[in-house]
């Protein structure tokens, strides 16, 4: 009993800012002698190994018995913190941990820099061809490394073929082996692959082959350019669907084309909660790749999007199958970078018909807006500028209707209760009609709102310029409750023009 609270006291956070990471040892071994004796006999409790400390870590690694390991070594720290010559030990101690105590390894995470090559006193290479030996118990492997392009950086292929209990595989500029024949990667859960070079990047065929054999992954991450030349291309559309029934998460980070046509390849888990795609900018992007991208959003996720962020040229979606479940712990999607251009066909092709809330972080045009405008049950709508394009949709039905001031044959935003603005111009002149302010106009499509019985029940306004309670107080008229955060920003440039 009390090697278990020790074991759970080495992993509670200190209320001490100077306390170090093996202080917990102390104050348990300097209580009485029967502590001291339960701590120093219990190997369980000296698994946790940090390289960084090369004394307790070679005492550690003897106390641990035949128990498995769990080792961490961050290079940087070492060269930030410390000499040279303790950086030479901690490297020595973590090549004979691996030398000598591989076989009951369990968690391996380990952070290396090239610069950092000639106070090691070896290149780091070194350390990746110890991985080479049979590594039965290992569960999680981590490895990041800071270098130049080099073939050094890869896992030998031998890893694989003796790590068969390996759960967790996440790599920063390290490459492996795009051969899908390999046990290890079978019992996969999570795959972390990213800041890979062109030269160490596999073609789509050769993963989508790798992900063919990971049946259990639940968790995917890559953000790396597969490589697609168009005999790839052909070979990798002949590829059978991914059968991923377990994954619930996908990130991925490339162009366009390889997002989507990893997206298109997977068939997705009906658990799936997470997709996050961070697309490289481009200068023409296909609307049929961004349709299709949309579709197997929608097809990924069960239940409809009730709410939409359009922020930071990315897009986040959350989307709802059990009506009890609160907005933060909704299943996300984020897609980014979107542009004006790129934003267009993608939302026209998500089923928005049950969307409720809306946030918009950048310039939409009058066409998207008038989009979102025929949403039947939208009733929350967050804007960050775009007072001008938004306007001329909430003041009229069409885009192509020449007067703002002619009635629409059906208002856009007909379920809408509550508005956020930030960042609009409020004594700017609305363009079409140089006589008439943005508040002006304001003002007419709250009254019009009441007087058509669809009254707004909230309105807030945070940082705009050109207001004051006596540009507020008309609309109150109109309004049920009006929140305004005090601040006049008339030196602030929203940059719509």
């Amino acid at each position: 009993m009390l090697a278990e609270v020790f074991g759970e006291l080495q992993y509670s956070p200190s209320t001490n800012a100077d306390s170090g990471p093996f202080d917990w040892i102390k104050t348990v071994s300097h209580v009485c002698s029967h502590w001291r004796r339960v701590a120093l006999t219990t190997p369980e409790l000296w698994t946790n190994i940090q390289i960084n400390h090369p004394l307790w870590a070679m005492e550690m690694s003897e106390r641990s018995g035949t128990v498995p390991l769990t080792i961490h070594f961050d290079e940087r720290f070492l060269h930030v913190f410390h000499s040279t010559e303790r950086c030479r030990r901690s490297s020595a101690v973590l090549r004979d941990i691996l030398h000598s105590h591989h076989s009951r390894i369990k968690n391996l995470t380990f952070t290396l820099y090239s610069e950092y090559d000639e106070r090691r006193g070896h290149d780091l290479g070194i350390f990746l061809e110890l991985l080479d030996r049979p590594m039965p118990t290992i569960e999680r492997l981590g490895v990041t490394i800071s270098t130049e392009v080099s073939q050094k950086n890869m896992l030998p292929p031998e890893f694989f073929s003796m790590s068969s209990r390996l759960q967790h595989l996440r790599l920063v500029e390290c490459a492996m082996s795009w051969n899908p024949d390999f046990v290890g990667i079978r019992n996969l859960r999570s795959l972390e692959i990213s800041r890979l070079s062109r030269t160490m990047s596999p073609t789509m065929a050769q993963l989508l082959d790798v992900l063919s054999q990971t049946t259990l992954l639940e968790a995917l991450n890559t953000d790396i350019q597969a490589l697609c030349n168009s005999s790839d291309t052909a070979l990798a559309k002949n590829k059978p669907p991914l059968n991923l029934q377990h994954l619930t998460s996908i990130a991925t980070g490339s162009d366009l084309f390889t997002c989507a046509f990893l997206v298109d390849h997977i068939v997705f888990s009906s658990n799936a909660k997470n997709i996050i795609l961070r697309l490289e900018p481009l200068q023409e992007l296909p609307a049929f790749l961004l349709r299709s991208l949309a579709q197997r959003i929608d097809d990924g996720f069960a239940g409809p999007i009730l709410k939409l962020a359009l922020a930071n040229r990315k897009v986040q979606c959350w989307k709802l199958a059990d009506k009890d479940i609160t907005f933060p712990k909704l299943p996300t999607i984020n897609i980014g970078d979107f542009t004006e251009e790129t934003g267009g066909p993608f939302f026209q092709s998500l089923r928005l018909d049950q969307l409720q809330l809306l946030e918009v972080d950048f310039i939409l045009s009058v066409d998207e807006w008038s989009l979102f405008g025929d949403l039947p049950h939208l009733t929350s709508l967050q804007v960050f500028s775009n007072e001008s394009s938004l306007l001329r949709v909430l003041l009229r039905r069409k885009a192509n209707t020449p007067d703002p001031d002619t009635p629409p044959d059906r208002p856009a935003f007909v379920a809408l209760r509550r508005l956020r603005i930030s960042s609009w111009r409020l004594d700017a002149l609305f363009r079409p009609r140089k006589n008439t302010s943005i508040i002006q106009l304001l003002r007419r499509y709250l009254k019009r709102r009441k007087m058509d019985g669809r009254g707004l029940h909230f309105l807030q306004v945070r940082c705009c310029r050109g207001v004051d309670e006596n540009v507020l107080a008309p609309l109150r008229k109109f309004i049920k409750q009006i929140e305004w955060d005090g601040v006049d920003c008339n030196n602030y440039d929203t940059g719509e023009e």
